[in-house]
Parts: C-alpha cells; sequence; structure tokens
C-alpha cells in the first residue's frame, strides 16, 4: 500500500487499501468475540506497522522494500514451524 503511494501508482493502493481496511474490521471482529488477547502478536504488527508508516513519510523506498522482503520470507516460513512439529 506504502509502496502504491511512493510511486504514485492507484493500481498498487486501491486494492491495497481495501484489503487493509478489510483486514482491520475481521481483526476488531474476532478480537470483539475472543476470550483470549494476543498482545505481542498485536504489537509485533503495531511496531512493523509504525515502521513501514514512518519509511513511507520519509520517501525511503529501500528500507520499505526491506521490510517487505522481510514479512514476505516471514510469511513464507511460518508454515514450516508446523511442519517441523508434523515431523516430530
Amino acid at each position: 500500500m506504502y509502496y502504491g503511494f511512493l510511486i504514485h501508482d492507484s493500481v498498487v493502493y486501491v486494492p491495497n487499501v481495501v484489503g487493509a481496511l478489510i483486514g482491520m474490521f475481521c481483526i476488531f471482529a474476532y478480537e470483539s468475540m475472543s476470550t483470549e488477547s494476543n498482545i505481542i502478536v498485536y504489537s509485533i504488527v503495531t511496531t512493523v506497522t509504525l515502521l513501514a508508516t514512518s519509511f513511507a513519510y520519509l520517501e525511503d523506498p529501500d528500507s520499505l522494500g526491506k521490510l517487505g522482503v522481510g514479512l514476505s520470507a516471514a510469511v513464507a516460513v511460518a508454515p514450516l514451524a508446523t511442519l517441523g512439529k508434523i515431523m516430530k
């Protein structure tokens, strides 16, 4: 989303803004009905969001890109943790 704003490309940022709004709605709906609070996960998400916002505000596409690559790698590797449990 922020990258789309940096390059002024509505094809990139409009779908991502819609996705971010839907994601926030889902998080709020889940949290309102959940009995557990995931404060650690929310803290990490808030930190990453603030980093991305600051990189976009400072117009630093290199750092924003590195953050995006890191998040993509984390999302791709996350299922391997479950696979490790299954193998044990």
